[in-house]
């Protein structure tokens, strides 16, 4: 089963699949009580979503999506606090700020999926089913 739900583009749909994946390796390092391994999934987490919204943000950029600077704040916001949980795991281990990060983390990156990412998909659907010069294809 799929951690997050499917949104139809493919490249983003493995992006939220690995990302989900590394969500998990992170609560079970935490399940086993483990610092040093909950620490290299924090930091996998961090540097893999980096990764996924600077695709994101280059889709968006191809396509001119109007709510670019919306959907770009989101990450910057998710990035900068990712960051700084990571800090938290390395200097105090397993906080109480950091294990309440974990699953505000999943359930942002939930949230954010089927939000923000599912109407980026739409406009990139929208966006692909143009021909080169922009005009509306003529289906019969």
């Amino acid at each position: 089963m799929e951690a997050y739900p499917r949104i139809g583009i493919e490249e983003l749909d493995e992006d939220h699949h690995r990302l989900g994946e590394v969500v998990a390796r992170l609560v079970d390092a935490i399940k086993d009580d483990d610092r040093q391994l909950a620490a290299g999934c924090a930091e996998a987490l961090l540097v893999q979503s980096a990764d996924h919204f600077a695709h994101e943000q280059r889709l968006m950029r191809e396509i001119g999506y109007a709510s670019f600077a919306r959907h770009r704040r989101a990450h910057d916001r998710f990035l900068a606090t990712a960051s700084e949980m990571l800090a938290e795991v390395r200097d105090r281990g397993l906080s109480a700020a950091f294990l309440r990060w974990v699953a505000q983390a999943h359930e942002w990156f939930g949230s954010h999926v089927i939000t923000e990412d599912l109407w980026l998909a739409q406009a990139i659907e929208k966006a692909r089913a143009l021909p080169r010069d922009g005009r509306p294809a003529i289906r019969t």
